[in-house]
């Protein structure tokens, strides 16, 4: 539920006032989700897991360093990935 909402917000918020590069809205959408998925697997649970479990690093500093990567990637995926020029089929 939460997790549904925060992206569809992020959507919207990304779509309109940060990216100008706007493709088919459906599209958009399901790249977007898709990649926030991905990111949020790859990142924020991988690094959880080499630095608690493999590492032994403090967990709330884990955490706190997987949120930051998932920010930063999520950015790039967006922008290089959701919201670009695509050419006309």
């Amino acid at each position: 539920g939460s997790f549904v909402l925060a992206v569809l917000f992020a959507f919207f918020t990304n779509r309109l006032f940060v990216f100008s590069e706007r493709g088919n809205f459906w599209v958009d959408m399901v790249l977007f989700f898709a990649s926030r998925i991905v990111s949020t697997l790859v990142f924020e649970f991988g690094a959880m897991y080499v630095l608690i479990n493999l590492l032994q690093q403090n967990r709330e500093l884990s955490k706190f360093f997987g949120s930051f990567l998932v920010t930063i990637a999520n950015y790039f995926i967006s922008k290089y990935f959701v919201f670009r020029k695509r050419g006309k089929a």
